[in-house]
């Protein structure tokens, strides 16, 4: 199994998961908001007259548990969504993953998809 992991603006969220889910192919996802910050991500606001400085950005993290098979057709089809935006900003992380086991019924590996 593949853990495929990105971080992205939240408004990408519904188009990346439209994108995903019509691939058809036996996963796992979850999305969380989370702060995000790397070395371009510090900007200034102005807050009722006073400026700050904003260290980090909310941002979307989406991760998806596939099989072997599909993971390389996912990541394509995740890239093809901000391919479109070219302004978009990410990084998509492929990982192995050795076991996943599905609570209810006990299934492990592939089948817990």
């Amino acid at each position: 199994m593949t853990r495929i992991e990105t971080t992205f603006e939240s408004r990408w969220l519904p188009r990346v998961m439209e994108v995903v889910l019509a691939l058809r192919v036996p996963s796992q996802m979850s999305a969380s908001e989370v702060r995000f910050a790397d070395r371009g991500t510090a900007h200034q606001e102005i807050y009722r007259g006073s400026a700050y400085l904003v260290p980090w950005q909310v941002r979307t993290r989406l991760e998806i548990l596939v099989g072997d098979v599909e993971a390389e057709q996912v990541v394509e089809a995740i890239l093809g969504v901000f391919d479109e935006a070219r302004k978009a900003d990410g990084v998509v992380v492929v990982s192995g993953v050795e076991d996943a086991i599905r609570i209810r019924t006990g299934q492990r590996g592939d089948y817990a998809l």
